[in-house]
């Protein structure tokens, strides 16, 4: 056994993305990306178990918009978890993490097997 955790397959990317809290944006690097969460650059203004919306701008016109929370916060990263997309913002996450996937079917099977939000 592995200890493993994490239900989701994790892409390692090294986009921008702007973590938005307590009326501030924070620009940050991602380290790595999953349906359920990310992780990035460590930043002082990103406090563990605070609310804030995480924004990945893939296009000019096209931004993945997520209602997350600061879950962990360590000298080499933080992670954020998902709460609430819309549904375009799934789309776009789903096709993101497809596309950087060693077998990108299995983020299919991931979606129907484990939900991925409480309702």
């Amino acid at each position: 056994m592995n200890g493993e955790k994490r239900t989701r397959t994790r892409v390692a990317l090294m986009f921008g993305a702007v973590v938005s809290l307590d009326g501030r944006d924070v620009p940050v690097r991602l380290n790595n990306l999953s349906l359920k969460g990310l992780s990035c650059n460590p930043d002082p203004r990103l406090v563990e178990g605070k609310d804030c919306v995480v924004r990945i701008a893939l296009s000019g016109s096209v931004t993945i918009r997520v209602q997350s929370r600061v879950v962990r916060v360590n000298p080499c990263e933080t992670a954020v978890e998902f709460l609430e997309m819309d549904p375009e913002s799934f789309g776009h996450l789903r096709n993101l993490i497809r596309m950087h996937a060693e077998d990108p079917d299995r983020i299919d099977d991931e979606i129907i097997g484990i939900p991925a939000f409480e309702s």
